[in-house]
């Protein structure tokens, strides 16, 4: 072969040789050789009733048997399964119907059925969602909040800063109830110096020479963002009510609603809350600034049928079992009426991160419940009764 064959033929056997690499045929095989898929095992223990496993045996109460992940089980009537994972965390699984359901252990786990104490604790202390329940007995409007309803319903959360969300000097707080006819509200409301000189129906207690101390409510009965009412009550038992289209600030209503309203919103204060009633009790005395006051409290009914207008979806005035409203409480403090203007506090639940109540967005539900605090919490706490009672809790 001739050196200038040799030449070009060892040319084309290293472009060759690079053609392969860059194609990868040549390429070793890095990849690592298929892991052996790890199998999650589960020891389930029967602590009642009976189960039965994919092939058919069956395990009764005190035996122990395990399963790999995605097992299908058939647990009979009113069973109750511990599971166990290699990480030593347990899950209580309970067939409550009367037939035989399907469970598959994989997801049970990773769902979390909800126990006793998540339940009891999402009931006692939640923080933007409240459960106004019936009264155990009549509740008497005078302000005194002594009614046996109101000693055995559970208060909202203690009422936070409204911009930061933290403590306050002075605690505020409130429980809500309902019967057929009416919202029951009563507010408590600690104050070492309880002054107002706001005497005039429907007169803006926030403003001019009344700028002082009150309590408010804003609902919005069905979670439309607008339509909502407000409700002031003062330590004189004075009452401002009116009802707004929507928000203050139309960019606010913007980005809660996506309508680009142009028309600046108003409080419409030709709207009385009719057949409201309200009462107020002090702990102390009514402006004199040389002792120290306790607190004070003010009892509220407010009627379904003065909210029945502003409920467009025809379904959430009266309320019903789990109705849900958008509400807002809040407390406003000015220690004396020659203090500064801007040395104003709220307190409110839940609060709302900015100097505003008016923004829905940031407003906590009520969730009527159609029965009393009592019996809400004996269902909160019945799976732990029974835990208990089956020895697996304490």
């Amino acid at each position: 072969m001739s050196n200038y064959k040799k030449k070009y033929s060892i040319y084309f056997f290293i472009f060759l040789l690079l053609f392969l690499n860059s194609s990868g045929l040549l390429a070793e095989d890095k990849q690592a050789p298929d892991k052996e898929k790890k199998i999650e095992i589960f020891t389930v223990e029967v602590i009642r009733g009976a189960v039965e496993n994919a092939e058919g045996k069956i395990y009764t109460n005190g035996q122990k048997f395990t399963v790999v992940v995605d097992a299908q089980l058939m647990l009979e009537p009113r069973t109750v399964l511990k599971t166990t994972a290699k990480k030593d965390e347990s899950l209580i699984i309970r067939n409550h119907n009367s037939y035989k359901t399907n469970t598959c252990i994989e997801k049970n786990l990773k769902k979390q059925i909800v126990s006793a104490y998540a339940k009891i604790k999402n009931l006692l202390y939640s923080k933007n969602f409240y459960y106004v329940c019936r009264p155990e007995g009549e509740i008497n409007i005078d302000g005194k909040l002594d009614d046996l309803a109101w000693k055995k319903a559970v208060p909202m959360p203690l009422f936070s800063d409204l911009v930061t969300g933290q403590g306050t000097r002075y605690a505020a707080t409130c429980k809500a109830l309902w019967d057929d006819h009416y919202l029951y509200l009563g507010y408590r409301v600690e104050d070492p110096q309880i002054w107002t000189f706001a005497t005039t129906r429907d007169e803006q207690f926030y403003v001019g020479a009344v700028n002082g101390s009150f309590v408010k409510f804003f609902a919005d009965v069905d979670c439309d963002t607008r339509n909502y009412v407000e409700i002031h009550v003062n330590p004189v038992n004075n009452l401002m009510d009116a009802w707004l289209p929507y928000t203050y600030s139309i960019k606010n209503f913007r980005e809660e609603t996506g309508i680009d309203n142009l028309e600046p919103s108003f409080l419409a204060f030709e709207w009385d809350c009719e057949g409201i009633k309200t009462a107020v009790h002090i702990e102390g005395t009514l402006n004199d600034p040389t002792d120290v006051d306790e607190y004070w409290t003010a009892e509220w009914a407010i009627p379904f049928a003065a909210l029945k207008r502003f409920d467009l979806s025809g379904q959430n005035c009266p309320p019903r079992d789990n109705t849900k409203w958008l509400v807002h409480l809040c407390r406003r403090y000015r220690l004396m009426n020659d203090a500064p203007t801007n040395d104003i506090w709220y307190y409110a639940w839940p609060p709302c991160g900015e100097v505003s109540t008016h923004r829905l967005s940031k407003y906590g539900y009520f969730i009527f419940k159609n029965t009393t605090w009592r019996e809400l919490m004996k269902e909160a706490y019945a799976e732990k009764i029974e835990d208990i009672k089956m020895g697996i809790a304490k």
